[in-house]
């Protein structure tokens, strides 16, 4: 049976060589409440740039706006891109439904990075999935689909996951309210 795993990624560029500094992931049940398995790593940005990955002028200047808990958030224990991406690819099943707040942005960019260092991307592009389009979906039904941030800080990679995992898990239970006051009616 196929897992869902969220990621989210910060990054230095919006290319999709744009330099990685931080992963998130964490694994999890549509249908329960909960995160069932995280995954956390910084990356050395002086490392990935001589990998290949690419700073742009503009999203340094849009971090200089974010709050102060983000920028620290991938300041710490930082590792080199390799040892980022081996550890996502083994965090990671082949079979594995990968979501994110847009695969054609952290997904591509995650994808780029596995082919400059030669790593087998662990999983497969038909199993890409979108949060936004998710919760598009929702709505369109007439569904709740409010953020649920508990507290955590927007643009740290595994905080972001762990929004972006329970929103969508609030917007499924109200789905399935809507579908149990519908169906009573």
């Amino acid at each position: 049976m196929a897992q869902d795993v969220m990621i989210d990624i910060e990054t230095w560029g919006r290319q999709p060589n744009g330099l990685v500094v931080s992963i998130g992931a964490a694994f999890f049940d549509l249908k329960h409440q909960g995160i069932d398995l995280s995954f956390q790593t910084n990356i050395d940005p002086v490392d990935a740039q001589k990998v290949g990955m690419y700073i742009d002028a503009a999203t340094i200047d849009w971090w200089f706006e974010q709050d102060a808990g983000a920028l620290s958030a991938f300041r710490a224990d930082r590792g080199t891109m390799r040892s980022a991406f081996l550890a996502l690819a083994a965090f990671i099943p082949g079979d594995a439904q990968v979501w994110a707040r847009g695969p054609g942005f952290d997904l591509n960019i995650l994808r780029a990075g596995f082919q400059l260092l030669d790593i087998e991307c662990p999983w497969k592009f038909w199993n890409e999935r979108c949060h936004r389009t998710f919760l598009e979906d929702m709505y369109r039904l007439g569904v709740n689909t409010d953020k649920v941030d508990g507290g955590l800080t927007a643009h740290a990679a595994l905080d972001d996951c762990i929004i972006q995992v329970r929103t969508m898990q609030a917007a499924w239970r109200n789905l399935r309210e809507k579908m149990r006051c519908s169906a009573s009616v």
